[in-house]
């Protein structure tokens, strides 16, 4: 059964009102600067809820099970950035936490839209090559791929591995001025291998920089 707050007094709608209105720019803003944080902490709930919900109890069961552990990601993802902690308790922080549950969601929606409108942000292309390699994974990771880097050494020319549902690719970047040459698709053609990639990708952006 679903609790149901308790009827609130005007003095405690008016603090919950207050503590709202201050927290609610600082919770926006603590969304868009770590959206990333949140994003994987959202899809990770959704993973396991499906991984742990059995099959035979249908979509409805399914559907709330996700729901409640994104409600405990986002629950999480608040105390982790200092929000509703100390400043209000019980009813109050429930009241606090509900408002914020919905504008979370609603922003992240908004902003993963927008993102994948966006894809990649030429404009923020690091100049070195290694921040290089961590900007592709992370702009992945903001399409919604499951990105790794590997270790510099041993890597079989590949820099990043992405996967998204059952497809996987192997990438090797290249922060060149030029083109790129022979040796580099032919270690991506072999790190494919290795990695029992879908596709291989060794990806030269210098056409994208102005």
């Amino acid at each position: 059964m679903r609790k149901t707050m308790p009827k609130l007094t005007k003095h405690q709608q008016q603090k919950i009102d207050d503590a709202w209105k201050k927290s609610k720019p600082e919770i926006l803003t603590a969304v868009e600067r770590h959206y990333g944080q949140l994003r994987m902490l959202l899809m990770e709930a959704e993973q396991d809820a499906i991984r742990l919900t059995p099959q035979w109890s249908g979509e409805k069961r399914l559907k709330e099970e996700k729901l409640l552990r994104k409600v405990a990601a986002i629950k999480s993802f608040l105390q982790e950035n200092g929000f509703f902690t100390n400043q209000t308790k019980g009813i109050q922080n429930a009241a606090l936490f509900v408002r914020a549950q919905k504008t979370i969601i609603a922003k992240s929606a908004s902003l993963e839209r927008q993102r994948k409108l966006t894809g990649f942000d030429k404009n923020s292309i690091p100049v070195d090559g290694y921040a290089f390699e961590y900007w592709v994974a992370d702009s992945l990771r903001r399409l919604g791929w499951s990105v790794e880097t590997t270790s510099g050494s041993g890597d079989q020319g590949i820099d990043v591995l992405a996967t998204f549902r059952d497809r996987k690719l192997a990438i090797q970047c290249k922060r060149y001025s030029g083109s790129v040459g022979n040796k580099a698709i032919q270690e991506a053609y072999a790190g494919r291998a290795f990695y029992e990639a879908d596709a291989d990708l060794p990806r030269d952006f210098s056409s994208t920089i102005d």
